[in-house]
């Protein structure tokens, strides 16, 4: 709580950028302090930065920030309507909307002249959707939000088995992406790159964040099953 700034956003200093993740995160940890009943005052908090998100987020952010806003906002809305409260009562649309779009991008299908290995990624880049597909490692956000979906025990049979079909092929992708023992073999140091995830499937290039973003969504989606 001492990061918390007087606008209400966690920063370690006053004049340090504001991060669109951050914020997401800290609400979704709010609402993990207490799982079992929320301390109301962690729940204003973490609505509070839920709602500062929606309102600065746009289409070159969302995708990093959607994972934890979904945490957050299944988690309050489960909170507020066990414990009766009305300030939060409204499943936010943008969500569901935000999630729908999600599955507009992925890549299903026979895919257009590519490769198989695309198939189950999502092709956030392509303005021309008669391109061929060039999806990447953020992938792994899009497979974390819509495997929080996969956790809601209000879906329909019929829609818990498409998302669970659209994360298995999410997943799939993921491992097109990492560094195994089959593709390992002209690294330098295969040790220190087997399990790495690379940012594309032409893109050898390894960093921590596509890494650690594949591990929370491949660990989301295991706690959905």
């Amino acid at each position: 709580m001492a990061m918390r700034q007087e606008d209400g956003t966690f920063r370690a200093e006053a004049d340090e950028t504001v991060s669109l993740m951050t914020q997401a995160v800290v609400a979704a940890a709010m609402m993990r302090l207490d799982a079992d009943a929320p301390v109301r005052r962690y729940r204003l908090i973490a609505r509070e930065l839920i709602d500062f998100t929606w309102r600065e987020a746009d289409v070159t952010n969302i995708i990093g920030v959607l994972p934890w806003l979904h945490e957050a906002e299944r988690a309050l809305f489960a909170a507020d309507a066990k414990g009766g409260e009305a300030f939060a009562a409204m499943y936010p649309a943008e969500l569901d909307n935000a999630l729908n779009l999600l599955l507009t991008v992925q890549v299903v299908g026979e895919p257009r002249r590519a490769a198989a290995d695309v198939l189950g990624g999502f092709d956030f880049s392509a303005a021309d959707r008669l391109a061929p597909p060039n999806p990447d490692w953020r992938s792994a956000y899009a497979l974390h939000a819509l495997s929080a979906a996969l956790g809601d025990p209000q879906l329909s049979p019929a829609d818990r088995a498409r998302l669970t079909d659209r994360c298995a092929l999410a997943a799939r992708f993921l491992a097109q992406l990492m560094f195994d023992e089959s593709n390992s073999y002209y690294v330098r140091s295969a040790d220190d790159t087997r399990g790495a995830v690379r940012s594309r499937l032409w893109d050898n290039q390894l960093g921590v964040t596509p890494t650690a973003a594949s591990l929370l969504a491949v660990v989301r989606l295991n706690q959905a099953l």
